[in-house]
């Protein structure tokens, strides 16, 4: 696997940049990224790219458009994928039109909520 030196946001995609190559990813097309330290995996509509990374959650969802909402400390994902959630008990799982299912932390639940007004949570 390459090891991915730099990724820089534009206003409608991610470049992210190597040794001998460069992928452009659109905003629109990313589902959610996810970390699996060191990696950043994002997955797309149509298949999942990993990405070997230097970067943290926190400073990717600081530059990713409104409509991306970090869901716990590893996950974040495009509110324009989710279609529903299920609450178990006291715990929040939401539910991503590629299947993808991912558990809601109580610190980003009412992040989450304020998305595009839902009422979801």
């Amino acid at each position: 696997m390459e090891t991915f030196r730099n990724i820089q946001f534009d206003s409608d995609r991610i470049a992210i940049t190597g040794h001998s190559c460069m992928h452009m990813l659109n905003y629109e097309d990313i589902v959610y990224i996810m970390t699996d330290r060191p990696y950043i995996i994002i997955v797309t509509k149509n298949k999942k790219k990993h990405y070997l990374l230097q970067s943290s959650i926190k400073q990717i969802i600081s530059m990713l458009p409104y409509f991306f909402c970090i869901c716990n400390q590893s996950t974040i994902i495009n509110t324009n994928y989710l279609i529903g959630y299920q609450k178990i008990e006291n715990e929040f799982r939401i539910q991503l039109i590629i299947g993808a299912e991912f558990k809601v932390s109580r610190r980003y639940k009412n992040l989450l909520r304020n998305i595009n007004n839902m009422n979801l949570l």
